[in-house]
């Protein structure tokens, strides 16, 4: 009797290890749900502040700022000024640890605040 007795201890044993992992694992994923979007936005948060996207960021800016200047026709202008819009929409122009020039901010809210290419008041060649 003590045989089965001390088989059926083990078989329990083993099961209430497996419950438990499982149940560490349960709430694992549970904890991961609450904790991993807040660790997702803050390595976004992280990201949007590296110099490396700053300064590619920058670059855009002043990319688009001398293609809009060199550009002729009104069609292209307002490509740029759409693309620019829809490049930066979630950027903040404002933030101060992006350190842009006020022609940059300038160029920027143009871009994305003005409602037609003829109201721009960021300077390009006009016919």
């Amino acid at each position: 009797m003590s045989t089965i007795k001390a088989i059926f201890i083990g078989i329990l044993t083993i099961v209430g290890i497996l419950a438990l992992a499982f149940c560490l694992e349960y709430f694992n994923l549970v904890g991961y749900r609450f904790f991993g979007i807040r660790y997702q936005d803050n390595q976004r948060k992280i990201y949007e502040h590296s110099q490396s996207y700053v300064e590619g960021k920058k670059n855009d800016i002043n990319r688009s700022m001398l293609e809009l200047k060199s550009s002729k026709d009104k069609i292209t202008r307002l490509a740029i000024k759409n693309m620019v819009a829809h490049s930066f929409s979630e950027f903040n122009e404002d933030d101060p640890s992006y350190n842009l020039t006020s022609e940059e901010k300038d160029f920027l809210k143009d871009m994305k605040y003005s409602s037609d290419i003829d109201t721009l008041k960021y300077p390009y060649p006009r016919k």
